[in-house]
């Protein structure tokens, strides 16, 4: 699934953007591979809830959390309540820095951190509200609503918990980048999937794109552990189209059956996904497993085609340079990821101490 983005990164900057971004920001202190793009490409059942459905749920510790007609709500409240018990104004500004960047939410650039100081904790909340549900959960709350996507209360009340309990510093930055949970950017799919929904629908259902990474716009509302949305192209009829037009509003589609390992697969033109976990070889044209075997400094970590052939031990791929797993860099060196650094932060540039939401 992480080298179908690269691909289709190429091909398709209007999906990106429709989508609600597609590549990942690093938030100040926390890790991502370097030059890795998020996508939301599972929907397979997450360990942390109990059976999908749309009723409320009672959260452990933190009393009843909502139905979904308040999840975006709650979702930023919860947000809001993190940056203020944890987070100065430098690192709220890096928070929000992704959502600037994202085209959709452009109208917001003013009102949020560093154009703008919140004038506290409340406002806050109904400004984060009111982008969720824009980007990255608008989508997903609309089509639980209409029925074709499954609210899971269990991995809600997890998330929310998990954010809500975070310790200041690392804990709460992990928890507000977590793309599993609340995380502004899609997680990466396979078995990493948003813990609050799943999709069902199998081939032949209709099905609808999701603003929530490439993934989710590719997949849609189609269950991607077994079919992905193949959206109508008026172009070519029996092919399958990008999830948006020209103008960015969504094409409706059918679910059709993904390709398995080994199977032919496609993002250029007729675009033919794998089941999400596997990824699509551009140099073959074939569904290839991800690979996640330990990898030393000096190994090779990537192929020509983007796909990661393993995870690199104490060093980090450099996906777009060498593409091997290179030392980590000591404090003052140039970086682009936490990941790259030994410090496990970035910041502004350069790698040091992590000073991600430390104190208020």
């Amino acid at each position: 699934m992480r080298a179908l983005v690269h691909a289709t990164c190429a091909v398709a900057a209007l999906v990106l953007a429709a989508c609600g971004g597609g590549t990942s920001s690093s938030t100040s202190g926390s890790s991502s591979t370097s030059g890795s793009s998020s996508t939301s490409g599972s929907s397979s059942t997450s360990g942390t809830g109990g059976a999908p459905t749309t009723t409320s749920a009672s959260a452990g510790t933190g009393g009843t959390v909502g139905p979904v007609d308040t999840f975006t709500e709650t979702v930023a409240g919860s947000i809001c309540q993190a940056l203020y018990r944890c987070c100065d104004p430098q690192s709220q500004a890096d928070y929000f820095a992704p959502w600037a960047q994202n085209t959709l939410l452009a109208g917001f650039v003013a009102k949020i951190p560093p154009k703008h100081a919140f004038t506290g904790e409340a406002e806050c909340a109904a400004t984060v509200k009111q982008m969720l549900d824009v980007v990255p959960f608008g989508d997903w709350v609309a089509e639980v609503q209409a029925g074709h996507v499954t609210f899971d209360p269990g991995g809600f009340a997890a998330c929310k918990a998990k954010l809500d309990g975070a310790a200041c510093g690392k804990d709460v930055g992990a928890a507000l980048s977590d793309g599993t949970c609340f995380g502004f950017q899609a997680p990466p799919g396979g078995a990493f999937q948003r813990a609050s929904f799943h999709r069902t629908a199998k081939a032949g259902d209709s099905c609808a794109p999701l603003r929530d990474g490439v993934g989710a716009g590719f997949f849609g509302t189609c269950d991607p552990t077994g079919s992905f949305c193949c959206y109508k192209n008026s172009q070519s009829p029996g092919a399958c189209a990008n999830p948006f037009d020209k103008t960015g509003a969504p094409r409706a589609g059918v679910c059709k059956p993904a390709s398995k390992l080994g199977e032919g697969c496609s993002v250029l033109g007729s675009v033919q996904l794998c089941v999400s976990g596997l990824n699509c070889d551009s140099a073959t044209d074939k569904c290839v497993a991800e690979g996640n075997a330990p990898l030393m400094v000096g190994d090779p970590c990537a192929d020509a085609s983007f796909n990661l052939l393993g995870i690199c031990q104490q060093s980090w791929c450099d996906l777009f340079g060498t593409s091997k797993c290179e030392p980590l860099k000591a404090d003052a060196s140039p970086c682009s990821g936490g990941d790259e650094c030994q410090s496990t932060a970035c910041v502004m540039g350069k790698c040091g101490a992590p000073t991600f939401c430390k104190a208020p």
